[in-house]
């Protein structure tokens, strides 16, 4: 379980739900998503990781945010739940998210996109970062434009941890108006 993290000013504000007859409740302003059984080595799931928990700070320092990620508590890949007990989890988390964001290092074959679909389906406004070698699914390439169900998503490209850093250092919470 993740640590708790202070709530955002007023978290109901920024929620798509809020108000109407189908309001989700929120325990985490932001769902963050990246790759971690599928990377091809302990080495790579691990170097990926600290970038991750770097983003993770930004969004709390910077945002204020309390932000969900399933492998903050996993520092190798032998630490990991069995997946249906991590599949639980983290689907009860997104549930219970205000915000997704996406950060995708490779082209791989990863959960993180299904998380993604889950986000859209449940009208969770979304940020994707992936490498500019790597094309997403079709949904999930500006998908707020296909459908006036979805909610609002951003897709940027990045070359290192540090341009998302300092994407939430510049923008703050508006990264994902």
């Amino acid at each position: 379980m993740n640590r708790r993290r202070r709530p955002a000013a007023d978290p109901s504000a920024d929620d798509p739900l809020a108000g109407n007859g189908n309001a989700r409740p929120i325990t985490y302003d932001v769902f963050l998503s990246s790759p971690m059984a599928s990377l091809p080595s302990d080495e790579d799931y691990e170097s990926h990781r600290l970038g991750i928990l770097r983003v993770l700070e930004a969004l709390e320092r910077d945002c204020r945010f309390k932000v969900y990620y399933a492998g903050e508590r996993r520092p190798t890949k032998a630490s990991f739940e069995r997946p249906d007990v991590g599949a639980h989890r983290d689907s009860a988390a997104l549930r219970e998210s205000a915000r997704f964001l996406l950060v995708m290092p490779k082209d791989l074959v990863s959960s993180s996109y299904v998380e993604a679909g889950y986000a859209l389906a449940l009208g969770i406004p979304s940020v994707y970062y992936h490498q500019s070698d790597i094309r997403l699914p079709f949904m999930l390439r500006q998908a707020a434009q296909y459908s006036p169900d979805f909610p609002r998503c951003k897709e940027y490209e990045y070359q290192r941890i540090d341009d998302i850093v300092r994407d939430i250092e510049e923008s703050g919470t508006s990264l994902f108006d």
